[in-house]
Formats: C-alpha cells, sequence, structure tokens
C-alpha cells in the first residue's frame, strides 16, 4: 500500500513537472514569435490601454497606509492561506517602483517567516508535521535529532512546492536558531521574491521580455524541481547525514573533554587527600 502511495506520488511529481517545463517552453516560442511584428498589431491597442491604467496607479498617492496595507497581506497570509506569497510579490511589484517593492516584499516575507516561527515556538509543530513524521525518510532529513536540519531548511526554502507557513512551524517547535533560520530561509527564498516581484513590475506590459523572462524562468525551474524531486532529497540525506556525523563528533569531543576534566579533578581531590593524611 505505501509503495503504490509512494509510485502515485511520484506519478503526480513527474506530471505537474512536465506541466510547468512545458509552459516555460510555450513562453520561450512567445518570446521568439515577438519579432514578427505583424503578429502582434493588435496588441498595440491593449497595450496602451495598459500603459494608461500604469500611468493611474502610478499617479496615486503611495502613503504608508498602502505600506500598512501591504503588511497586512503577510500577516493575513500566516493565518489564513487563501492566496499565496507569491501573489503579494507580483502586486507589490505592480504598483511600486523596484527600488521599494523588493524591499517591501523582503521585509514582509521575514514578517511572515517571524510569525510562524513564533507560533510553533510557543505551540509547537502544526498538525502537518504529524503526518509528515510518520514517514522515517522525510523525519530523519528534517529534525536532524528534534534540532532542525539547516540544509533542508535552504533546499525547502529553494522548492517552489513547499509550504512556507508548515516550514517555518516546524523550525520554530524544533527551537532552531532563529537568525540562523531567518538567514537561510531568505538566501532560499530570494529567487522568487525577485522573479516575482519584477514580473509584476512589467505586468502593465505582458509581452515584454520583462514579464515573460521571469515567468519562463519560474517555471522552468519549478519543472525541473518537480522532476528531480527524488534527486534533491537524496542530496539532503547525504548532508543530513555530513551534519548529524559532525554534531555526533562535536558531541563525543565534549563528552571526552568533560570526562578527562573530571578524572584530572579526581586526581588531584586524591592528592589533597593524600597529603592532608600524611
Amino acid at each position: 500500500m505505501a509503495k503504490s502511495k509512494r509510485k502515485k506520488q511520484k506519478k503526480l511529481l513527474l506530471f505537474a513537472g512536465l506541466i510547468l517545463i512545458l509552459m516555460s517552453f510555450v513562453t520561450e516560442a512567445l518570446i521568439l514569435s515577438l519579432r514578427y511584428d505583424n503578429l502582434w498589431v493588435w496588441y498595440k491597442d491593449v497595450q496602451k490601454y495598459l500603459f494608461d491604467l500604469e500611468d493611474k496607479i502610478l499617479d496615486l498617492n503611495m502613503s504608508w497606509g498602502f505600506f500598512l496595507a501591504i503588511m497586512a497581506l503577510y500577516i493575513v497570509k500566516c493565518f489564513f492561506p487563501i492566496y499565496t506569497t507569491s501573489t503579494v510579490f507580483f502586486i507589490t511589484g505592480a504598483v511600486l517602483p523596484m527600488k521599494f517593492s523588493i524591499p517591501v516584499n523582503i521585509l514582509g516575507t521575514i514578517l511572515q517567516f517571524s510569525i510562524k516561527y513564533g507560533m510553533g515556538y510557543k505551540f509547537g509543530a502544526p498538525i502537518t508535521w504529524k503526518f509528515i513524521s510518520k514517514n522515517d525518510r522525510f523525519r530523519s532529513i528534517i529534525d536532524s535529532g528534534g534540532k532542525g536540519n539547516p540544509y533542508t531548511l535552504l533546499a525547502m526554502r529553494l522548492i517552489p512546492i513547499m509550504p512556507l507557513n508548515t516550514v517555518s512551524s516546524i523550525y520554530g517547535s524544533f527551537r532552531f536558531g532563529f537568525f540562523k533560520y531567518l538567514g537561510l530561509s531568505l538566501v532560499g527564498f530570494l529567487p522568487r521574491i525577485i522573479s516575482f516581484t519584477y514580473a509584476g513590475r512589467n505586468i502593465f506590459d505582458p509581452l515584454s521580455l520583462g514579464f515573460l523572462v521571469p515567468i519562463m524562468i519560474i517555471t522552468l525551474l519549478s519543472g525541473l524541481t518537480m522532476l528531480s524531486a527524488n534527486g534533491v532529497w537524496t542530496l539532503i540525506e547525504k548532508f543530513a547525514h555530513i551534519y548529524k556525523k559532525k554534531k555526533a563528533t562535536r558531541i563525543q569531543t565534549q563528552q571526552e573533554a568533560e570526562a578527562a576534566e573530571a578524572v584530572k579533578e579526581t586526581d588531584v581531590t586524591e592528592t589533597k587527600e593524600a597529603i592532608d593524611n600524611d
């Protein structure tokens, strides 16, 4: 039964990966077709309307109220997963210049990471972890003896299909070092932040390279990630083994040092007693 379930999961990953790669090739074909102006004569009217819409949005007074509204979207996402974090990246990129939108999205992502980490730290791992932990393979490469594996955290931030909130809560429940957790999470998530924000910035010209290229890259990388999921997990297991081995060596060295210190203290005590008896 378990073997059949794993086969089904592999087929789903394969199918999803192939669809995404196909989408990336379709996007590339669309980019190549842009050199033929006669195919896109109709687009000029649409482009004029979109540019007018962009000008109206840019003319709006983007006050602190707008910034707080974006932050509110990140907070809501922590409790109600009714939209993806990438959607917020996209919206922010559409209405703010790049010099503001990327910092705002990074700040919002830090806020979301921190809230879910804090919830996991205080209330424990989400119910999802109970199901994941039933799989010995997944549990061993994530928990690393109940402390959390940093290599796994980085990999899961890079893989698009991994749920952001669940991963954050799990590592919070492990009492994983907060700043280390935040740094690894941002490094793994930064490609998505930049790509979706940049695509959002060019949403008013959807046939531009600034919009199509990030979409092509995102779909291609996501598809390849899904197709190579087993290889990724194998690599994670390898790093997990190295991490555990280093940790065990460090603990053993510490224990040996403590034992040596205890023996030394015992010898000193016995020597003093011998001197006192004399």
